[in-house]
Order: structure tokens, then sequence, then C-alpha cells
């Protein structure tokens, strides 16, 4: 199908998933303006994506744990003091919507002005508003200077952040991960959290893991990157962290993430790590 707006596939297929999400009785959370997101995209509310039984599919529950994890790694930041949250790659995001964070935190969204064109005017049609101070900046992570605009638009890099990189690592090549990794250490104050997703050593050789590059590839997106150990690749840079499966995780708010991982050979990770 055809998207409408300078808005990639992706971030209406992750908003298509929150949706899904949002309506189960079971909801591991709410976002009443993925529904909008996917509607302004031309997309059915359906979805369009040709998945049969899709609240049974991998891409769909890796979705939904991950988006809760990195949910309560925001909340328990923010409730110990923390007031500032940056998320790069923000796509169709709405934590500062639906999180119910106050008005002393500010929200700062990182990615394409094309985006947040696209975003903004769907956000504006629902007549929602976000519930913290909510900032744009427009911004490549992969090639612009984007901290400096960051920066200019207000971070206080001498106060604690909540840093999120959902699903962006893996689309970014080993080098240009170190120098994302050591601009987030010179943005980040003692008591910084960040948070985050990347692939496993196992997605190399997991079937659906490679279905999906398969797919990514052909859209010009291709996965380029996997850590064996997020610990030890945040620690060089003064990062004290940590990660567990996504499907580990998804077992422990009783979701079944339908793929073998073999212990050791993890396929997902989300991590999370604390500025020292």
């Amino acid at each position: 199908m055809e998207i409408k707006g300078n808005v990639k596939p992706t971030a209406v297929a992750t908003a298509y998933f929150r949706s899904v999400e949002s309506k189960r009785p079971d909801h591991l959370f709410v976002d009443d303006l993925a529904e909008k997101f996917v509607i302004a995209s031309g997309m059915s509310p359906d979805g369009d994506l040709r998945l049969p039984n899709v609240t049974e599919t991998r891409l769909y529950r890796t979705n939904a744990a991950r988006t809760h994890y990195l949910d309560e790694q925001v909340r328990q930041a923010v409730a110990a003091g923390v007031r500032q949250v940056v998320i790069l790659g923000a796509g169709l995001d709405s934590r500062a919507f639906r999180l119910g964070l106050s008005a002393e935190v500010t929200v700062f969204e990182v990615d394409l002005e094309s985006l947040f064109e696209f975003k903004d005017a769907a956000v504006a049609a629902s007549g929602r508003e976000p519930t913290c101070r909510r900032i744009t900046v427009a911004g490549d992570v992969e090639t612009d200077d984007w901290s400096s605009a960051l920066t200019a638009a207000g971070h206080n890099a001498a106060e604690p952040t909540v840093w999120i990189v959902e699903s962006l690592f893996f689309y970014l090549g080993d080098e240009q991960n170190e120098r994302l990794l050591s601009t987030l250490s010179e943005l980040s104050a003692s008591g910084t959290v960040l948070c985050g997703s990347h692939f496993g050593p196992g997605s190399r050789e997991e079937q659906q893991t490679q279905q999906m590059n398969n797919r990514a590839t052909e859209a010009g997106s291709a996965f380029r990157s996997y850590v064996d150990d997020p610990a030890a690749w945040l620690r060089p840079h003064g990062w004290e962290g940590e990660g567990v499966s996504i499907a580990d995780y998804a077992a422990t708010i009783d979701r079944h993430v339908p793929y073998t991982e073999e212990p050791g050979n993890v396929v997902a990770w989300l991590l999370s790590g604390r500025r020292l």
C-alpha cells in the first residue's frame, strides 16, 4: 500500500501494532493516538499489513513487550526525579501524550522535519494535547548534528536525562553506534538513564529475523549490527548497563514471543544503563 505523507512504513506499522494492543482487554498500555496516525497514513485501522492473526505474530508481540519495557524505564526514572526525556528517531511515539507525565517534565522528540509535519498534523486533528512540555527537534540521527539542535532546543546536559533509543541501534553500523554512544555520554549527567533495544547474536540465524531483514533491505533499511552483551558494550562509554532478552521479558508480563532462542544466543535485547 502507498503511505500518505512523509512517514516511513515501519513507523506506521509500529503505530498499528500499538493500536491493536491498546484495544485488548489485557492491554499492556493504551496509545489512543496510534490509530489516528494509522488512519492519517492511509492505512485501514484494521491494518493493511497482510498479517493474518496479527496478535500471534512475532512482530506484534515484540513490539508490545518492547513498548511496555521502555514505558516502565521512563516511569521509574521520572519517579526518581529525572525531568528530561529525549526520544531519538521518535517516529510516531506518543509518550508525551499517554504516560501522564507532569508539566515539569520536558520530552524532546528528535526526527526528520518531514516526519513531524505528518505527525503534528495528525495530532492537531485529534485535538489531543501533551500532558508535559513537548519539543520537537528536526534532525537525522544518522547524519546531522542533532546534538547541537537538541541543545539549542533547551536540553540541559548538566541535568539527568532519560534517553530512549528504540529500534535504532540495529539500523546503524558499529562505528555509527560507537559515535552515537559517545555523543550520548557527552550529553549525559550522572544519574542519566539510557534505554532501548538492539539485536543479539542469535539474530544472524533466526529465520524470522532474516525474513524481516530481507524486507527491510528491499526498503533500503537493512539491519547492520548486533551486540553480544549490552552491559559490556555500554561500559567503556561510562554506563552501568544490563540487558534482558525480549523473549524472557515478554514471559514476565505473560506474553510469549514465538521464536526459539538458544541460551547464550539471544535474538533481541532490551537494554538499559545508568550514567556513572
